[in-house]
């Protein structure tokens, strides 16, 4: 969409409203070590100049009864903190009932801790302006997201939304944590003497560093467990909100009529994470114009992923009107 809205300038003769910088890379999948942070890391000079960025996330995170189009602009995104903890205690055999210390035991303290999948509710204020315009959108939900909105510690009002989007907002209202790879034991009569579980933790921005979300984990489990720390993600500033974000929103409306733009959190990570180093605003906007109800998500890092072209064709006009307007 930005490489066909540019080429479709250029071969018009149109110019943008000042200089623009597309910089295309290839690894955000896989750390941005050699695409996003490379650049940042070793050349920061191209980027003189830059005040904003646009790069992901696109299409809507949320569907509340798919009456309403929502378009995303992602101001926030959570940051990872990946860790591997490792619990040791005695084994033996199984045909007695395992001892507290034991590894198991820790192990299942540790998997009953995290159940809920997140470390508590804390309400960013990403979070509650978004709560906010979601409240005030013309779905058939509005009445519990306005409670929520009002309260987003208490998370009753989650039980009268669909699960997907409760899910989703449970997850920018709360560090989240989940066990992603487990290992103990070998044999099914033996108690293993240690266990091993990987734990992929999301923080919200602002709210948590690294070692914060390691206290957290160790005081689930006690003092004895060993805690390797895998991934560690670049913090964020607070999101901003000023004449570019109103201009991105504007620049929806006017395209389509009947949507309706949303400021977001993300709950992945995305190159935004690095170029605020270089002091630059970042947002996640890519336009899609999807019939509503449709969530592009079902259609990512699936089998078959893909994108209608109209999605395509519309998110490469918005470009075309930023590249136009902005300033």
């Amino acid at each position: 969409m930005m490489v066909s809205a540019l080429a479709q300038m250029r071969a018009e003769g149109a110019e943008p409203a000042g200089d623009v910088l597309l910089a295309i890379v290839a690894d955000e999948e896989a750390g941005s070590s050699v695409g996003a942070g490379y650049l940042v890391d070793h050349h920061p000079e191209l980027f003189d100049g830059v005040a904003y960025a646009v790069g992901e996330d696109g299409g809507a995170s949320v569907i509340l009864g798919g009456e309403v189009r929502f378009h995303p602009i992602v101001v926030a995104e959570k940051r990872a903190c990946w860790v591997r903890v490792t619990m040791h205690g005695p084994g033996g055999h199984a045909s007695r009932v395992a001892p507290p210390a034991s590894a198991v035991r820790q192990l299942h303290r540790l998997l009953t801790a995290i159940e809920g999948g997140g470390l508590g509710v804390i309400p960013t204020p990403a979070a509650r302006r978004m709560l906010g315009e979601l409240a005030a959108a013309p779905t058939p939900y509005a009445t519990p997201l306005a409670r929520l909105s009002r309260d987003p510690a208490d998370l009753a009002p989650l039980a009268d939304l669909p699960e997907r989007d409760a899910l989703y907002l449970r997850s920018v209202l709360q560090h989240s944590v989940n066990a992603t790879v487990i290992s103990a034991g070998t044999k099914t009569n033996v108690l293993p003497s240690t266990a091993v579980v990987e734990l992929d933790g999301r923080l919200l921005p602002g709210l948590m560093d690294t070692a914060g979300f390691i206290a957290e984990v160790r005081s689930l489990i006690g003092p004895e467990a060993d805690i390797e720390l895998l991934v560690e993600g670049e913090p964020l500033p607070e999101p901003e909100f000023g004449g570019f974000y109103d201009l991105l929103a504007d620049i929806l409306r006017q395209a389509d009529p009947d949507g309706f733009p949303v400021p977001m959190m993300t709950t992945a990570s995305t190159d935004a994470r690095l170029f605020p180093k270089l002091g630059i605003t970042c947002y996640g906007w890519l336009p899609m114009k999807s019939p509503a109800g449709v969530n592009y998500r079902d259609l990512l890092h699936a089998a078959d992923e893909r994108i209608p072209v109209d999605a395509l064709e519309f998110g490469t006009s918005c470009f075309r009107a930023l590249l136009r307007r902005y300033r």
